[in-house]
C-alpha cells in the first residue's frame, strides 16, 4: 500500500476510497469526512490493485502544499 500524505484540512491519515464494486475511486479522510474523487485517473482492467493504488497515491501526494 503506497504512503499517502495526511488530510490537508485536518491533518489526519487518509485512506483509499472504494466504489460498490470495490474499485478505487478516490481518497477519503475518516476524521473530517473529506472525499476527493478522481475521475480522470486511468485504471486498466489488467492493473493489479497495487498499480491502481500507486496511481491514486501519486496524484494525491503531488498536490500543492500551502
Amino acid at each position: 500500500m503506497p504512503e499517502l500524505k495526511p488530510c490537508p484540512f485536518c491533518g489526519y491519515d487518509v485512506k483509499l476510497n472504494y466504489d460498490p464494486e470495490m474499485a478505487i475511486n478516490g481518497i477519503w479522510c475518516g476524521h473530517c469526512h473529506m472525499l476527493v474523487m478522481y475521475s480522470n485517473i486511468e485504471v486498466y482492467p489488467k492493473d493489479t490493485f497495487g498499480e491502481a493504488a500507486q496511481r491514486y497515491a501519486e496524484r494525491w501526494n503531488g498536490r500543492v502544499q500551502e
